[in-house]
């Protein structure tokens, strides 16, 4: 199945490509006569700049000035140069058969004309008094990346983008300034050129820019869905200036392998614990097996991107095809994805009426091996815990269901539930969008912006009757099938007014209304009991549904058949004002005043949002003028109040429910489920409000060759949304959910870049970005309603057998503390001395304390760019300091309680140097280590075949790449770097997904 859709996917690839390719022939090409130009490049002191670009305008042609600032290029006669070096004003020249040329670059702050997306709109970035981080597609991880927020990790001082799972169908966790919410962890709000949407929606290839409002005075404009921050994703586009067209093809070849492997015991050793009696002689079954390798496969996974752009000022097309198949490093876990992706531009009526359209379509197919998920992590879990002198087939002639040896009483033949299982979820995600911009006079646009993006799943999956969960259930197979639809609607409306008056007064005002609506629905319905295999989830009418008994009956305590429909709606109103006067004093204020369905029922299903920020470029005064090292100085203060919305949908009102199944009763014949209350009327329910105070310091310093930007905050998040306890009667259900709870966060975030070469041959560019946070959960309630019975909550669980809460949320407290009993010795018969608190000669609850904090304080990212002629290296690095992880897995498997069962090497060696633990599983302070680590992420190798090298390329580039390269770390875990969202941050949990390494070889060419 899986062979079968990836030829029927590479047919569709390689017509596109062919329709591509012929779109390209038939374009109109010209041809020019071409002549020798040479010249030289200086500055306005007339002195050479060396490893100045020359590029001759609407081609790939291009130079660079030698040590002396010589060049000489081929360019057509009545072409035009455009010379261009870092910290200097481009120039265009007209050659108009010159054949030789001499030009003076005027110094600049290159980066301060760059333009950064903000909310509804554009800025040049000296312009901005906010905290933006701006990254283009240069500066983004050069891997295979699973998805569009991996392109960031380490680029951005205060974003923290983690990928802890080698998971295929995984994607990143993106974590800025601090946890913000308690009982709604969300990610940062992600805009896809203006549309809602997330990091899988496209293809990584497709990526131009990403600008990140970090704090409130940046995204307050974004008012109930900006407390996380704002992602600004803009997508490549079609040439604004006249090209020919271009086409553009990339392709990459990888592999992966697993990061670290748990060190369990091999067959061998654990004969050699059989002899030692640490475990019964009776456990040896006489075979010898890594179930680790029989559950992981040779992998390989391909990318191919293909493109073409081009175009004039008045339309410009951009076009691509871009097919991803990944192979997971665990069977059963393939993803494979189809995008293609068109963008268009025209401008009529004398340029005053420009029209956008743009489509992207996703197709992804995922195996599965589990109801609606990806990887089942348990099949993981009993790969590890399995007896390694197990067989994985039975033995001949023994009376065992199926092929494969099973042992239920101890583990479960992983194997097995890989192979007596088939899944696949299908999803076809379409994204639209139309606009019109519209600018009647000089100064006056209006903009109208309307999209859609639509989402269309199903997913089957089916277990045979020799599946472990239908042996120890007496069942004849098991099918699950379902479906999933939703649809998000976009409208935006702005007028934008932009004037300059009077001496250096210019002022630009913002205008605008927007509209936002989402509906989803999903069903679901399961089957069991049939009468063969052959038609898996395809054929659930065929299914008796009959249990052991021989009774009807209900599996795992759900339904026959579910399903349900949501939908919400939000609009806004907002408007902002940019004033500056001569460039030097910056001045923007924003409100937003917004409504939402989600608080139907409430007295307040309206919310205002506002900001204020200022900035001063002090490099523009004219005590500053004669600082010749000085390019630019601004400082920036901000303060912005943005919202959160709760998860659920119509938190207001009471609401009743259908009751579980262990509350329905049986009447004849059939199981009888009641209707009950579930939920409290809430009129108070509001916002979740973050107000945000931000200071910062942009400079460029040495001809801009060193820049920086060092940014303080402190923020507060008032009503905070939490179930608190209230009592019956007169309430209905014992929890309300309300808004009450406060949690403070500050920090610095300080990125530093440093051209450290930069001449004819040799450029290395240097990159620092850094971070601290700190956290502070100030109180669960001000109001007398609903007070908590103490200043704590409890959160996160260990899992059977232990099951016990991991984290403690306490007032005065950071969110994210490690809880329980603290170890400081253990008994000569390996029993755990825990530290008695209280000191009352006993050990109970009121001995437990904390034990560290999961969310790291510090974190750090080095990046380098080198290039020596047609030679380019980079290398990203990047790590996180000051925090704990508690491992899981040496919880569970350092220890001998369950005899036959698979351990960990470590569970054989005297606890410090004193006994072996001969305690079942158990959570305490012991397996709560120190996270610090420093990864060596992302390195490159690349060489580019430039001019004439091959007859059909304007350029050519081969490269090897890796992706998690090298890990340095006292983690005694696979992998510390965890997602540090939520309140239970650092917990490294057992079953999940290994990370893993990844080698890659691609190649990239343009013709």
């Amino acid at each position: 199945m899986k062979n079968s859709i990836r030829l029927q996917w590479l047919s569709h690839f390689k017509a596109l490509s062919l329709f591509m390719i012929i779109l390209f022939c038939t374009a109109t090409g010209y041809s020019q006569n071409e002549i020798s130009i040479s010249g030289k490049i200086t500055d306005s002191n007339s002195l050479s700049l060396p490893g100045a670009n020359v590029l001759v305008k609407g081609t790939k042609t291009v130079t660079t000035t030698d040590f002396d600032g010589n060049f000489s290029i081929k360019a057509p006669s009545n072409g035009v140069l455009v010379i261009s070096f870092i910290g200097y004003q481009s120039k265009e020249i007209a050659i108009n058969s010159q054949k030789n040329i001499t030009v003076k670059l005027t110094e600049e702050a290159a980066k301060l004309n760059e333009i950064v997306v903000v909310g509804y709109g554009t800025q040049k970035k000296g312009d901005l008094t906010s905290a933006v981080a701006h990254v283009t597609r240069e500066d983004f991880v050069q891997a295979p990346v699973k998805d569009v927020g991996q392109l960031l990790q380490g680029k951005v001082a205060g974003l923290t983008v983690t990928s802890s799972s080698g998971n295929p169908d995984s994607g990143s966790s993106i974590f800025l300034r601090g946890t913000s919410s308690i009982s709604n962890p969300t990610p940062p709000l992600i805009l896809i050129d203006g549309i809602p949407g997330g990091l899988k929606d496209f293809a990584p290839e497709d990526i131009e820019t990403i600008d990140i409002l970090k704090d409130g005075s940046a995204a307050a404009i974004y008012g109930t869905r900006a407390n996380n921050g704002v992602l600004l994703i803009t997508t490549k586009k079609g040439s604004k200036k006249d090209m020919k067209p271009e086409i553009s093809f990339q392709q990459t070849t990888s592999t992966q392998t697993i990061v670290k492997s748990p060190n369990f015991l091999t067959a061998a050793e654990y004969r050699d614990a059989i002899k030692r009696g640490i475990i019964p002689a009776a456990s040896d079954k006489g075979a010898s097996t890594n179930w680790i390798d029989e559950i992981t496969q040779g992998n390989i996974s391909t990318t191919y991107d293909l493109s073409i752009r081009g175009g004039n000022s008045k339309t410009n097309y951009y076009g691509s095809v871009n097919y991803r198949a990944f192979e997971g490093i665990m069977m059963g876990s393939d993803n494979n994805s189809l995008y293609t992706n068109i963008n268009i531009n025209h401008k009529m009526f004398d340029d005053k009426l420009q029209v956008t359209f743009g489509m992207n379509n996703q197709d992804n197919v995922l195996n599965v091996n589990s109801v609606g998920n990806s990887f089942n992590g348990v099949i993981y879990r009993n790969a590890l815990i399995a007896n390694p002198t197990a067989p994985v087939l039975k033995p001949e002639g023994a009376n065992y269901a199926g092929d494969y040896y099973q042992s239920f009483a101890i583990f479960v033949n992983p194997v097995a539930d890989l192979k007596n299982s088939e899944g696949e979820r299908k999803t076809h995600r379409t994204r639209s969008n139309l606009g019109f911009i519209f600018k009647p006079i000089d100064g006056l646009t209006f903009n109208l912006s309307m999209g859609q993006v639509s989402s269309n799943t199903t997913r089957g999956y089916y277990e045979n009757k020799f599946h472990s969960s239908n042996l120890l259930g007496g069942l004849n197979g098991y099918a699950n099938k379902g479906s999933e639809e939703f649809v998000d609607r976009t409208l935006d409306f702005t007028t934008q007014y932009e004037k300059t008056f009077g001496s250096g007064h210019h002022i630009t005002g913002l205008l605008g209304y927007s509209y936002f609506e989402t509906e989803y629905e999903n069903s679901s319905q399961y089957a069991y009991n049939f009468a063969t295999d052959y038609f898996t989830y395809n054929n659930m009418g065929a299914a008796t549904n009959f249990g052991p008994t021989g009774k009807l009956t209900y599996l795992n305590g759900a339904p026959f058949a579910t399903s349900y429909k949501n939908s919400y709606n939000l609009i806004g109103g907002f408007a902002r004002l940019n004033y500056d006067y001569n460039g030097k004093y910056l001045l923007s204020g924003t409100i937003r005043r917004e409504g939402s369905s989600k608080f139907i029922g409430s007295d307040n299903p309206w919310g205002t949002f506002w900001a204020v920020s200022g900035g001063w470029r002090l490099d523009r005064e004219e005590f500053l003028k004669n600082v010749t090292w000085l390019n630019s100085l601004k400082i920036r203060a901000g303060y912005g109040i943005t919202g959160a919305a709760p998860g659920g949908y119509y938190l207001g009102l009471s609401q009743l429910g259908l009751s579980g199944v262990n509350n329905s009763f049986y009447y004849n014949g059939n199981f009888v489920q009641t209707l009950s209350p579930f939920q409290n009327p809430n009129p108070g329910l509001t916002w979740e409000e973050k107000k945000e105070t931000n200071l910062g310091l942009d400079f460029g310093l040495f001809n801009s060759r060193l820049t920086g930007t060092v940014d303080v905050y402190k923020r507060r998040t008032d009503g905070l949304l939490f179930n608190f306890p209230v009592p019956q009667p007169p309430n209905l259900v014992g929890t309300t959910f309300a808004n009450a709870g406060v949690m403070d966060n500050k920090g610095i975030e300080v990125s530093l870049g440093y051209n450290v070469i930069q001449n004819a041959n040799v450029t290395w560019n240097a990159q620092i970005n850094g971070s601290y946070n700190e956290n502070k959960f100030v109180s669960f309630s001000d109001d007398p309603r609903y007070k908590s019975a103490n200043d704590y909550a409890d959160f996160g669980s260990t899992g059977e057998p232990i099951q016990q809460s991991t984290h403690r949320l306490q007032i005065g407290q950071p969110v994210g503390n490690f809880y329980g009993f603290k170890v400081v010795d253990i008994t000569d018969q390996g029993k755990w001395v825990y530290d008695d608190l209280n000191k009352d000669g006993k050990i109970t609850n009121d001995d437990r304390q904390v034990l560290g904090n999961g969310i790291p304080k510090y974190n750090l990212a080095f990046n380098n760019s080198v290039k020596y002629k047609n030679l380019d290296f980079t290398v990203t690095m990047r790590g996180a300091f000051d925090y704990q992880i508690l491992n899981f897995d040496r919880m569970f498997y350092e220890q001998n309680g369950n005899v036959e069962r698979n351990r960990l090497k470590s569970a054989l060696d005297p606890v410090f140097g004193k006994a072996v633990l001969t305690e079942s599983e158990k959570y305490n302070s012991y397996y709560i280590e120190n996270g610090n680590y420093w990864k060596i992420d992302n390195i490159v190798l690349g060489y580019t075949f430039k001019g004439n090298t091959f007859k059909f390329f304007d350029s050519f580039r081969i490269y090897g790449s890796t992706l998690n390269t090298f890990l340095f770390t006292k983690y005694k875990g696979l992998d510390p770097e965890l997602s540090p969202e939520g309140v239970t941050p650092g917990n490294d949990y057992r079953d999940k997904y290994p990370t893993t390494r990844t080698y890659t070889l691609g190649i990239s060419a343009t013709f």
